[in-house]
């Protein structure tokens, strides 16, 4: 990546608030975020696909159970306490903690606990092999590091009071109107000729709701980068003060809907098939993604990765085939439901077009919409909606995610809290014990075909890419391959 200078201030514009500056318990709308401010034990290459230095600077794997991290020496906290082995058993006996609910709970369900052989050096002692596990620890999503100081000075509070070892340190946080940080002068990161990161001084992230608004600050000028609804895409590809960076194929599931297998209607399998063999994607892709998405084949992996595959019977547009569902759920003539989408423009406009599909074949449907974290809340926590319909960021090369977070019954993204069918968690915890890829593969094709085709639970209906929509000056775009502007201590401003 070539050498950037230090300095200037960028302003970036996101279409989510954030909802909480605590790593361990995020929602979707917090990534970007919390990126700034926190690392993770391991880091990931710029690709997100293999696992890279990060915190550990090494790590030595004695046995299946047994894994031994040695530190970065040196790093310090944004609150000036030392980053060690202490402090990553302190945090991951917090993420393990059942009384938190941590986000990501089930992606370290496997350590039995952190020993600490000394300041630089933490060992892992699994309860069972996890090949997966590795991946888990290198996202700041769930899993990044919190200074113990901090967690015991603020508790709950942390999550307006981040102290990690991140790129850069809260300056101020607007709920609702803008969170501004400031350059870590003590940063750890170099980049290729030494030089200390990040190189901006300042960063301000503004969620704008409004994409109109959100384009206009772009054009204009008023912000450095951001995020551009797919109705502006062609016009910000023609801006000659813009420049479009475009993120992994299939790195983002633009329109998805998630049943409550324990909650009436949707507790019925053959009325979920119903809502969903009666949509149609392709309109929405036309009409919504402006042909910028393509109709999913599969389940919640990005196609790039080596264990995607087709699932040959996944619901796909065919009406008649909804209306015997219908029938064969003992409700030839339909029913009523309340539904929950989350307010981002795209998301609001496509269920609007579900909603009209449904009622072709009687379900008639009332839409409820709220902001990112309100509506996870309300789906994935309160149990309030049978449905939800959504985007989904967090797609993976590495396949074990999604299924360990929100397929298995204490998935934190589980909305029923309970098994899905009696062979599921066992098949998934199967699939991150054994180290053979092959096999793996397999696993999780059987996983994907239960949940998406057989049960109907979580059912994505359209692939796209993310996109980044930066000022020309902006240089070191490139990080942004996977989306979602996670590492802008690389940028810098020509």
């Amino acid at each position: 990546m070539p050498v950037g200078k230090a300095g200037g201030k960028a302003n970036f514009v996101h279409y989510l608030d954030v909802a909480t500056l605590d790593p361990h318990t995020p929602t979707a709308a917090d990534s970007a975020y919390q990126y700034q401010l926190y690392n993770s034990l391991v880091g990931l290459d710029q690709n997100r696909v293999t696992p890279s230095i990060g915190l550990a600077e090494k790590w030595e794997i004695a046995d299946p159970t047994t894994i031994t991290f040695t530190l970065r020496q040196g790093i310090k906290f944004h609150d000036g306490t030392p980053f060690n082995a202490e402090a990553v058993k302190v945090n991951v006996t917090r993420i393990l903690d059942p009384a938190l609910k941590a986000t990501w709970a089930a992606q370290l369900a496997a350590i039995d606990r952190v020993e600490v052989v000394n300041d630089s050096t933490a060992r892992f002692v699994l309860k069972r092999p996890d090949a997966s596990l590795l991946f888990a620890l290198a996202s700041v999503y769930g899993a990044g590091i919190v200074s113990p100081t901090a967690l015991n000075k603020y508790g709950k509070d942390i999550k307006s009071n981040p102290v990690g070892t991140g790129p850069f340190t809260l300056d101020k946080w607007v709920p609702g109107s803008q969170v501004v940080v400031k350059k870590n002068p003590n940063y750890w990161e170099k980049d290729s000729k030494g030089n200390p990161l990040p190189y901006l001084e300042q960063v301000t992230i503004s969620p704008i709701p409004d994409p109109t608004v959100r384009f206009a600050n772009l054009q204009t000028g008023e912000a450095t980068m951001g995020i551009v609804e797919l109705q502006d895409m062609a016009a910000a590809e023609k801006h000659p003060e813009l420049n479009v960076v475009k993120g992994v194929p299939g790195g983002s599931v633009h329109s998805l809907i998630y049943f409550n297998f324990a909650m009436a209607p949707m507790d019925n399998v053959n009325l979920r098939k119903a809502m969903a063999w009666s949509i149609d994607p392709s309109v929405v892709g036309k009409n919504v993604y402006f042909d910028r998405a393509v109709v999913a084949e599969g389940a919640l992996i990005t196609p790039d990765s080596w264990a995607y595959t087709t699932l040959k019977d996944r619901p796909r547009y065919d009406v008649a085939k909804a209306k015997e569902f219908l029938r064969a759920g003992g409700k030839p003539d339909g029913f009523d439901m309340e539904v929950i989408a989350f307010s981002a423009p795209a998301v609001t406009q496509q269920t609007e077009i579900y909603q009209e599909m449904w009622k072709k074949i009687g379900i008639n449907v009332k839409v409820t919409t709220q902001e990112v974290a309100t509506s996870v809340a309300s789906f994935f926590s309160q149990q309030k909606f049978p449905l939800w319909s959504a985007m989904w960021a967090g797609t993976s090369v590495e396949p074990s995610t999604v299924p360990t977070i929100a397929w298995k019954k204490d998935g934190f993204y589980n909305p029923a809290k309970k098994p899905i069918t009696p062979e599921l968690d066992g098949l998934i915890d199967k699939a991150r014990q054994t180290y053979d890829e092959k096999e793996r593969k397999e696993l999780y094709h059987q996983i994907n075909t239960i949940v998406v085709a057989e049960q109907c639970i979580c059912v994505p209906l359209l692939l796209g890419q993310y996109h980044g929509v930066y000022r020309k000056n902006v240089k070191n775009t490139e990080s942004f391959y996977f989306g979602w502007f996670n590492r802008l201590q690389n940028l810098y401003l020509a």
